[in-house]
């Protein structure tokens, strides 16, 4: 498992947003299977930060794509 400290916005020149950094990751072999912690920022409660855990794609979970 990898977890990642992941921004819903771009503040600097060469952070990603959680949708870019889930494709490089996906690149790389590892799909998201969860979010931890989502920060809001107080400006207007935007969705600002959280983190997502990935785990190898070949991981059992994403064995089953059902609910139950």
């Amino acid at each position: 498992m990898i977890v990642v400290e992941t921004y819903n916005f771009v503040f600097t020149h060469d952070n990603l947003r959680f949708q870019e950094l889930c494709a490089y990751m996906e690149a790389k072999g590892f799909r998201c299977i969860d979010i931890i912690d989502p920060l809001h920022r107080p400006y207007d409660e935007a969705l600002w930060q959280f983190d997502l855990v990935f785990a190898r794609a070949d991981h059992p979970a994403f064995n089953h794509p059902h609910y139950r």
